[in-house]
């Protein structure tokens, strides 16, 4: 629910039972409440009236504020941890695209999809630097970065069991080594990352399996044509 609504949902019973609360306790111009008698006798019936109204008012309001918040939480949707990473478009001599295959097991099984190098950005590092990083640990490379290049959201898929919204920042390199040699770091890394193997712009366009990030031979030879 919008803060806004919050506010006038919060206010607005208040002003009710006040306004009620003033409008019954209002004292007759011709009673004298310093003696007792009937003037004393009708502000206490008032009072007990005003205070059952404002029960009725305030259990009514309660009802209308359930019925206003039940849908609130499918209307947020899930919440998700916000992943950044750093990627990089690596060429070859030839203009070949590398990418990394990745076969993630999942609930329903198997996953398998071919990526661009790279990872997770850490507290506090900045985009390039987690490139840098995610390439040396990956291939054990340190070429020369230009970028960012392309920035877009990597949508939300299940990432070691956690499901996560991602934001990608790609770079450009180009490397002059023939046959890229995986070195994950981690137990999770050397698990999911099966090969590395040189794409073509037309072997992208007719891949069979899915190719993140989505338009790769696009993007891939906007950037190539963009190095050259």
């Amino acid at each position: 629910m919008s803060l806004e609504k919050r506010f006038w949902l919060s206010v607005i019973p208040v002003i009710g039972v006040a306004a009620w609360f003033l409008y019954y306790l209002q004292v007759p111009a011709d009673c004298d409440l310093t003696v007792d008698g009937p003037c004393n006798l009708t502000m206490s019936l008032r009072l007990i009236g005003s205070v059952i109204g404002a029960v009725i008012f305030l259990c009514f309001w309660v009802l209308i504020v359930k019925a206003c918040t039940s849908g609130a939480p499918s209307e947020r949707g899930p919440t998700f941890r916000l992943r950044r990473s750093a990627r990089v478009f690596l060429f070859n001599e030839d203009g070949e695209l590398l990418l990394i295959r990745f076969v993630a097991q999942r609930p329903d099984g198997p996953y398998t999809c071919w990526v661009t190098p790279g990872g997770e950005v850490e507290v506090g590092e900045p985009d390039l630097e987690a490139a840098q990083r995610e390439l040396f640990e990956e291939l054990g490379i340190r070429p020369a970065l230009t970028g960012p290049v392309h920035e877009e959201s990597g949508g939300e898929y299940l990432h070691l069991g956690e499901t996560v919204r991602n934001y990608d920042v790609f770079f450009a390199a180009r490397c002059g080594c023939a046959e890229p040699v995986l070195s994950g770091v981690t137990e999770d890394e050397i698990r999911l990352m099966r090969e590395a193997r040189w794409w073509t712009l037309e072997e992208l366009n007719a891949a069979r399996e899915p190719v993140f990030p989505p338009r790769c031979a696009q993007l891939a030879g906007r950037v190539l044509r963009a190095l050259a």
